[in-house]
């Protein structure tokens, strides 16, 4: 949430609101579990733009935030179930069940 600014008489008091949950970075691995995507399909969804961006932590170490990922997955169409038709149900039918082994 962005602070919140008061202006008095010749100075500017700043508020900042306490964050509901603590910020946290996810890496690749852990990004994967959550979202059941594959490393490769990541990599192009974000080269596309249609991913969150990932953060760089260090020279050789990536994550993403947390709430980014969280969007993303809220972001996601829901899709209809489909109504089943008569050849998706299943039949009883009779089964020739053979004893002898010749």
């Amino acid at each position: 949430m962005a602070p919140v600014k008061t202006i008095a008489a010749n100075h500017v008091e700043v508020h900042m609101e306490p964050l509901s949950a603590p910020m946290r970075m996810l890496r690749l691995k852990e990004v994967v579990r959550v979202t059941g995507l594959a490393r490769m399909t990541i990599w192009r969804l974000e080269r596309k733009g249609e991913f969150p961006l990932r953060r760089q932590l260090g020279p050789r170490s990536v994550a993403w935030l947390q709430g980014d990922v969280e969007e993303w997955i809220a972001s996601r169409p829901v899709k209809p179930a489909r109504a089943r038709r008569n050849s998706d149900t299943i039949t009883n039918r009779a089964v020739e069940v053979r004893t002898d082994r010749d």
